[in-house]
């Protein structure tokens, strides 16, 4: 009896350790996305992959292949390998669709950003805006008011760009300077700092250097005239510093087709894309980083072809066509000066400190101040001159033409008019959070009113 009764509970303890063992295989398997065959299939486990249907702004509807899911975002679904169009939509937004491929046990996320779609505008001023001009930093904007009051003085403004719902009238702009009399700031060129802490202003016979978290008196403004030479260059400098990290991120290959076969380079704000137009035929190779998984399955555009504008994916190795252009360019085709050329390792890792030289480069005109700062300017942003800049999600460009305003995702997919209506197409601008667009435009019926800021409501 003893003997049996030892046996019993070593059974037990076998069985219950099988029992044990089994489960979690099975919680593992089904964590990976495995689930019992159905129907006429014979496998025990179906390997399935996992979608996550995840949108901005959340609790959107899901449709796969057409059928409307009994499920709201965020939310994970199975679904067995294979190619899937999925779609997300929330009233009073624009829908979402992109066609997704699903791999078994891997997760793919949908990422989708759904924009209002009847946006409302909302008065960021009220006596005009004039020379406008957005710091690197996508946090303020320097302009001049149009129409100086009792309550608004004729000088610089910066306007932050933050998420207080302050409106100009109780705030949300601050004087820096009154116009240094007989100028106006509102005939000046207006330059940021590469770290967007300071201003110049530039006259035909002065210059002036503001800091642009104070407000200074008219008779304390102080002449930077004698020492923008060395100013320039600091800037310039500290510039080429800035992309040299960027470009040092970019596999060999891609390097060397930036540097060679490509200009007017924009990085995405999180450093991640990069945004160009291609000036030769070339082919990127295949696969210049080790494959990840549950990557954008979208179709690339590896051939690129003259005049087209490209966005290339650093951290997933891959390169779609944004905007075709014509093969052959017009002579007289926007082109942004590239600091980093240098395909030495010496070259793109050099740390030489911009303290201890005053020497101009390549940004600085010798003949002309006006075309310097054309060209620190056209750094900083593309949309002026190329009508296209990156938005804040890293994710989207934003595109005008033809009196509208357009945003596409950086793989050409859920192109989307976000708005078409009276604006001025040389001012165009995103809040940083994404929430908003702010746009220049006259809404009255009197042509001699002056435009005003507004912003466009997209959340």
């Amino acid at each position: 009896m003893p003997f049996i009764r030892k046996h019993h509970r070593i059974l037990i303890t076998l069985t219950s350790a099988l029992l044990i063992l089994s489960g979690s295989v099975l919680a593992i398997q089904f964590a990976k996305g495995y689930r019992p065959g159905r129907g006429g299939d014979t496998s025990f486990l179906l390997g399935t992959g996992l979608l996550s249907a995840n949108s901005d702004p959340k609790d959107a509807q899901i449709y796969i292949d057409g059928e409307l899911q009994n499920r709201v975002t965020d939310d994970t679904i199975n679904l067995s390998p294979g190619d899937y169009e999925v779609e997300i939509s929330k009233l009073g937004f624009t829908s979402w669709k992109k066609t997704i491929t699903i791999e078994k046990e891997l997760v793919t996320s949908t990422n989708a950003t759904l924009f209002r779609s009847v946006p409302s505008l909302t008065p960021l001023t009220f006596s005009g805006a004039l020379n406008l001009t957005p710091s690197p930093d996508g946090q303020k904007i320097a302009f001049t008011v149009a129409s100086p009051s009792a309550q608004l003085k004729a000088g610089l403004y910066i306007l932050d760009l933050n998420d207080r719902p302050a409106l100009f009238s109780n705030g949300a702009a601050r004087l820096i300077a009154e116009n240094p009399a007989p100028r106006d700031f509102a005939e000046a060129q207006l330059l940021w700092s590469p770290d967007s802490s300071e201003i110049l202003a530039s006259f035909v016979d002065r210059n002036y250097l503001l800091d642009s978290s104070k407000s200074v008196r008219q008779q304390d403004l102080v002449g930077a005239t004698t020492q923008l030479p060395f100013i320039l260059s600091n800037w310039e400098q500290e510039m080429t510093r800035r992309e040299k990290q960027l470009f040092a991120a970019l596999p060999d290959e891609m390097f060397e087709v930036a540097t060679s076969s490509a200009k007017n380079i924009y990085f995405s704000p999180d450093g991640k894309k990069m945004l160009y137009t291609a000036t030769a035929q070339v082919d990127i190779p295949e696969d210049l980083i080790p494959p990840l998984p549950a990557t954008n399955t979208q179709t690339e555009s590896r051939s690129l072809e003259p005049g087209n504008v490209y966005i290339y994916d650093i951290k997933e190795d891959k390169n779609f066509l944004i905007v075709q252009q014509p093969a052959e360019l017009p002579e007289n085709t926007f082109e942004k000066i590239q600091l980093v050329d240098d395909l030495t390792p010496e070259g793109l890792f050099s740390t030489e400190s911009s303290a201890t030289t005053s020497a101009k480069l390549k940004l600085q005109d010798d003949t002309s101040l006006e075309q310097t700062i054309a060209n620190f300017k056209s750094y900083y942003s593309a949309f002026p001159y190329l009508n296209y800049q990156w938005f804040p999600t890293s994710n989207h460009i934003l595109l005008s033409s033809n009196g509208s305003i357009n945003i596409v995702e950086y793989d050409a997919t859920n192109f989307t008019t976000l708005y078409s209506g009276a604006h001025k197409k040389e001012f165009v601008y995103p809040w940083p959070n994404g929430d908003k667009l702010i746009i220049l435009t006259n809404l009255t019926q009197n042509p001699d009113l002056p435009a005003n800021l507004y912003t466009i409501n997209l959340k």
